[in-house]
Order: C-alpha cells, then structure tokens, then sequence
C-alpha cells in the first residue's frame, strides 16, 4: 500500500483586532467591575483577545486600565467642552454640561447607570496609585478649568455680577459633578439626574449673584 502523504498545517495569521474598539470594551469592564473587580479574563472576553495578545498589544491589567482611564477622560472632557460651546447663556452652558455628564454617568439601553468611571473606579486606587491619582486630578483640573472659563465669560458679558468670584463658582460647578456620579451610581435615573442638575443650575446662578 502507497503511505498517504501527510501535509503539516499551516500556521494561521494572528487574529486581526481592533485596539480602539479592544480598549473601548475594556474600558466598560473596568467601569462596571472597577480595577480589583476585574480579571485579565473578563478582559479577554471582552476584547475578544487572547491573553498574549492583550499583553502585547497594551500590557499588563494595571496598564491597560490607565489606558481607559485617560480614554475616559479625554472623551468626557471633549464631550462636555463641546456641550459649552453650543449654548450661548451662562445657564444654558451648564444645563448642556450636565446633560451630557448625565449621558455618560446615567442608563441607557446596554448597562445600567455607572457614574464617572474616575470619580469610582480611580477615586478607589488613587491614595495608593501615584499614577492613577494623576489622571484622576487631571480630570478634576480639566473640569475646573472649563468651569472657570464659562464664568470668566458670562462675567465679561455682564451676566453675572464683578463681585462674584469665578474661581469659586467653577469649584461649586464642579462638585456638581460629583453628586450626579455619586446618585448615577446608586441607581438614579436620568429623568432625576435631570431635575436635580436644573436645581444645582440655578443655586449656582444665586451664588453667583451674592
């Protein structure tokens, strides 16, 4: 009898992925999960990457949640940026402020209400983790200093008065941010985000108005 040939298999290319979209699907996970939460296999389920290839492509767990931590903020940061830009009052500037914190933080059709991921899930590591601790206050910077300009502006434009202060307004703003990540977090809903950032718009205007 003639011996079959036998023919090796040829080794198949990598998986092909998407390191946008890989870092978008890690980012829910730790959003939801927070950093401890998480296992490097709820990252692979997630990603749909192995383990060597996550490894390879963004490091290890810690490294990979810095990298959705500072996706998080540049995309929330840019997102509210723009939300000021469109309203031309003081009041409505910060009513569209909140309104897309409340998109991000609140529910929506694919996870239930999950807060700022830095306000929870970095707030969390930050007294141990130097780096994490930086993109944390970068954040709170950012905020203040978007904050700050919008009351520097309505100031310039008469619309609150040369006594108020704008650097204190920004900090009252800002806490803001805070409480509609901590009541997100807990189970509001978006209707109740709503109304309570209308009520913290106009207390905010008052104590601009002191």
């Amino acid at each position: 009898m003639m011996a079959v040939p036998t023919t090796s298999k040829k080794r198949g290319r990598p998986r092909a992925y998407d390191p946008e979209h890989a870092l978008d699907a890690a980012l829910d996970v730790f959003w939801m999960q927070g950093f401890d939460g998480t296992s490097l296999e709820d990252l692979r389920r997630a990603t749909g990457m192995n383990r060597p290839s996550l490894a390879a492509a963004f490091g290890d767990k810690r490294a990979i949640f810095l990298r959705t931590l500072a996706r998080f903020r540049a995309r929330v940061c840019a997102d509210g940026a723009g939300a000021l830009e469109a309203a031309p009052s003081v009041e409505g500037k910060l009513e569209s402020f909140y309104g897309t914190l409340i998109q991000h933080y609140g529910p929506n059709a694919r996870h239930p209400a999950r807060g700022c991921m830095l306000l929870g899930a970095a707030a969390v590591l930050a007294p141990t983790d130097p780096d994490v601790a930086a993109e944390l206050t970068a954040l709170l910077d950012e905020v203040h200093a978007v904050l700050l300009g919008v009351f520097k502006d309505a100031q310039a434009g008469g619309e609150i008065p040369n006594s108020a202060s704008p650097r204190e307004l920004a900090w009252l703003a800002a806490a803001v941010q805070h409480s509609l990540s901590t009541r997100a977090r807990s189970g509001a809903s978006k209707r109740q985000l709503s109304s309570f950032a209308r009520v913290c718009v106009r207390q905010v205007l008052r104590a601009a108005a002191c």
